[in-house]
Parts: structure tokens; sequence; C-alpha cells
């Protein structure tokens, strides 16, 4: 079941990655929406199709995350026992080669029980012995799933992949999940490549008589710039592009072109703009909007991450630590596993 914490609207950094993510589904900020409307066509009514698009981006956003919730609620449901089974044979191991004492073996139905069982199990447990076994043994806690698989590249790659190999027919859907995958990313990186062709082809003479040379030096450029991702640091390198590079920069382009046209261009001139063009005058509903919700928005956004760099609580990413043989959150800043990590469960 799906319940909602209200108490975490609240949260500045509900409210970042949410902003992060309107900006980047719709384009904005990335040159992307500039290009296409560029093509622009005889007596295309953009304003209905930017409404469109926001209406589309929107259903589809609406769509994902219902599916999300049913898969990750499917695996989480499905998980557990594995999980428990797991933990209870790596304390047998630890107990065998002495590492851990024989207080600490679980009892012999606990394959038998439920994960709740299983943490209860671990809570009354001496003190000394808890902490033991907490450090050794994979968390079974759903929140500490969500930490390690339900965000980022985790999302994708483990708790879906996880959850398609318990589906009837599972070679089938996830030949299926991975060429949609491969497909979505092939048509994000032809969206950006085209932001980033067509003015260095608008503006520079050579590139408009070799156009497919430009095409093969960007995707060149992006194919060896992203070999970085595949290095030892690769998941902490991507973290920080995904969690806070490219979200504060498209925020603050975006911002920057908002504030460029509604204060200095002037949203009046804008106005008249699309009346010289579609021949009737832009609703002042869509000028109420833009000078005075989405600005003031916009700039609170920005102030949002601005705050979130200077947070007391240092940002963590999720790495592999190879005494533990699992993945743990880790500080951005020493790369350590993050205090208290363990102790969630």
């Amino acid at each position: 079941m799906v319940t909602t914490e209200f108490s975490s609207w609240a949260s500045l950094d509900l409210w970042r990655q949410a902003g992060g993510h309107v900006l980047y589904s719709l384009g904005l900020g990335m040159g992307i929406t500039i290009s296409f409307s560029s093509y622009k066509v005889g007596e295309d009514n953009y304003i209905q199709v930017a409404s469109l698009v926001a209406l589309v981006n929107l259903v589809t956003s609406l769509l994902a995350t219902s599916i999300i919730f049913i898969v990750l609620g499917f695996w989480t449901s499905t998980s557990g026992h594995s999980c428990v089974e797991k933990s209870i044979l790596k304390l047998k191991n630890l107990i065998k080669r002495g590492m851990l004492p024989q207080d600490a073996k679980p009892p012999e139905d606990m394959l038998y029980l439920t994960t709740l069982d299983y943490l209860d199990w671990i809570s009354k447990l001496p003190q000394y012995l808890q902490y033991q076994v907490i450090h050794f043994s994979p968390s079974c806690s759903i929140k500490m799933q969500k930490e390690k698989f339900m965000e980022g590249p985790g999302l994708a790659f483990v708790a879906f992949s996880q959850v398609i190999s318990l589906f009837p027919g599972a070679s089938f859907w996830a030949i299926l999940f991975f060429l949609a995958l491969v497909i979505m990313g092939l048509s994000t990186s032809i969206q950006i490549l085209e932001g980033i062709v067509s003015p260095l082809q608008n503006s520079i003479s050579t590139f408009r008589r070799y156009p497919k040379l430009l095409s093969v030096l960007i995707c060149l450029g992006g194919f060896l710039g992203s070999l970085v991702f595949t290095s030892h640091a690769g998941s902490y390198i991507m973290s920080l592009f995904d969690d806070y590079l490219i979200p504060l920069t498209l925020v603050i382009i975006v911002t920057f072109q908002n504030v460029a046209l509604a204060c200095i261009y002037g949203a009046r001139r804008v106005r008249e703009e699309i009346f010289s063009d579609l021949g009737r005058l832009l609703w002042s509903f869509f000028i109420v909007l833009w000078c005075y919700v989405t600005l003031p928005g916009l700039l609170a956004l920005t102030t949002i991450y601005f705050m979130q760099l200077y947070q007391m609580v240092p940002p963590y990413y999720i790495a592999w630590n190879s005494s533990m043989e699992e993945c743990q959150p880790a500080n951005f800043k020493t790369g350590e596993p993050r205090l208290g990590s363990r102790r969630q469960q």
C-alpha cells in the first residue's frame, strides 16, 4: 500500500530533486527546446504545442511513477526473505570462522519467519552482539534498501532487474526492459546532440560544409569523456554529476533565461512578438504565471540548491564496500561509509 508522508513536503531536498526532475524531463536549459522550436513551420501555434508538451510530460511522469511504485512494491515484498537468508548464511559462516561468538547464531526456524521477526531478533540481542551482527550482516530493512537501490542507477539496474528475474518468462521481459533502456538512452543522446550541433552549425561555416564531422567529433568526445564513469571512482563521479552538478547547472541556466526575458527584455515585448507572429494577443494569465509564479519559483529553487551545498549533513553516494561485499552509502568528501548507515535497520 502507498502512503503519503506529508511531513516530507517540508524537506528542501525533496523540492530540489522535484524541480531538477521537471527541468530535465522537459529538456529545459539544454538547448533542446530552442533547437526544436527553430524548425517551426508556417502557422504552427507554439502556445498549444508548448502546453501539449507540458501535459504529455505530466501524464508520462504520473504513469511512470505508478509503474515504479507497483514494481518496487512487488520487489520489497519478495526480496525480504532472500535478504534474511543471505544474512543468516553469512552469520553462520562468520561463527564457524570464529569471527562471531556462538551467541550470535540465529534460531534454526528463522528462515521460515518474516523479515520483521529477523529484525526483532536482532533488536533483542545484547548490545555488543547487536552491533557486531549489524556490522557484518547485510541490512534487510526497507529503508536501507531504498537508500541503496531505489534511486539513481540502482533503481534501473538493480531493483528492476531483480523484480524482472521473478516474472514468468523472465528472459523475455529482461530483453524488453533493457531494449527500452537502450532506446531511451539513444533518444536522449540524439536530443542533446541536436541542441549542441544546431547552434555550432549556424555560427561556424566550416561545420555547415561538413555537418557529419561535427556530429562525429561531439559523439567521440562524449564517448571518451564518459569513460571516466567506468573507472573505480565512477559511482562517485556519476552521483556527483547526477545529484548536484547537472541539476544545479540547469536551474541556473533556466533562471537566467527567464530573468533575461521577463525582466531585461520585458514580458510586454515578448507578448508583442507573439502577437505579431500569431496575430492575436497572448492571454494575460500566461504573463502573470510567467512573471509572478514561474520566475519566483525558479529563484527559490536556485536558492534551495545553493543552500543544499552548505547543508550540515554531508551528502553521500552508493559505493561498493569490498570488506563487507555489498553496496553502502559513502561520504562524498572522504569516501568512507556514512556514519549511522548500518544502525538504521
